[in-house]
């Protein structure tokens, strides 16, 4: 679980509903440090790829995402390499559950089952992963503390479609807050055990709020922005402290 020998060099894309967002990160005394990035908007003007495209019907035409893709990866010197992606956290679902503590070897099967009840799709139409820890309630009995992440098929072979059009070679696909806590988790080693927070606000409006703690994602929920500023404030506020008292209660 360290930094070294992971990738001296490592890119990130993040496709969001209107931008893609591409990093270049290297390890400096094994904590991850920013090198370069690039921000480059879904569907602007066209760029001399897509012209050349039109120019030559023989020439693949880029989806407006993988065009982004495209350009951003140039900027940050990393046209066709192994990158590390995520998306916009509303094509996902992530619920957080308890369920008595059961043999290692029937996670799999039993975890999914139990988590048909949360998902808010069919987990049949969907691909999904979880992260469990095994703890001890207060009367010292066993629990299972689960975490799932579900997306749909089509979404996610979506987002992969576009990722190789833009010259990019996927090796993982998470939502991005889990991201930004693996981050902080490699970083803060030192720091006290407590609950970190994530507030993720897109161009295009939506709003995700993440919670974790002890290496567990116990809430992450999702909202949209209206054009009314003082709506915006109230909403923010009704959706911190339900986060909040949720989180405390577990």
């Amino acid at each position: 679980d360290s930094w070294s020998g992971f990738l001296e060099k490592g890119i990130g894309i993040y496709v969001g509903r209107k931008e893609i967002i591409a990093v270049s990160v290297s390890i400096a005394k094994g904590v991850p440090e920013l090198r370069q990035f690039a921000v480059e908007p879904i569907g602007a003007a066209a760029s001399a790829s897509s012209v050349k495209a039109k120019k030559n019907p023989a020439r693949k035409q880029l989806t407006p995402e993988a065009d982004a893709i495209a350009r951003a990866l140039e900027k940050v010197g990393a046209r066709g390499s192994h990158v590390i992606a995520s998306f916009n956290p509303f094509h996902l679902a992530t619920r957080y559950f308890e369920m008595p503590a059961i043999p290692k070897r029937e996670w799999p099967e039993a975890i999914r089952y139990e988590a048909g009840r949360y998902i808010p799709f069919k987990l049949s139409e969907s691909i999904s992963d979880y992260h469990a820890v095994e703890r001890k309630t207060d009367s010292g009995a066993g629990i299972l503390a689960v975490t799932v992440t579900a997306v749909k098929k089509d979404s996610l072979r979506s987002c992969v479609t576009h990722l190789r059009g833009g010259s990019s070679r996927p090796d993982m696909i998470e939502p991005v807050f889990a991201a930004l806590s693996r981050v902080i988790s490699k970083v803060e080693k030192a720091a006290p055990a407590g609950t970190y927070g994530f507030i993720f606000v897109d161009t295009d409006g939506s709003v995700n709020i993440s919670l974790a703690r002890d290496g567990v994602t116990y809430l992450s929920r999702d909202f949209l922005l209206s054009e009314d500023r003082r709506t915006n404030e109230t909403r923010f506020y009704e959706e911190l402290k339900a986060s909040f008292d949720f989180i405390h209660e577990k």
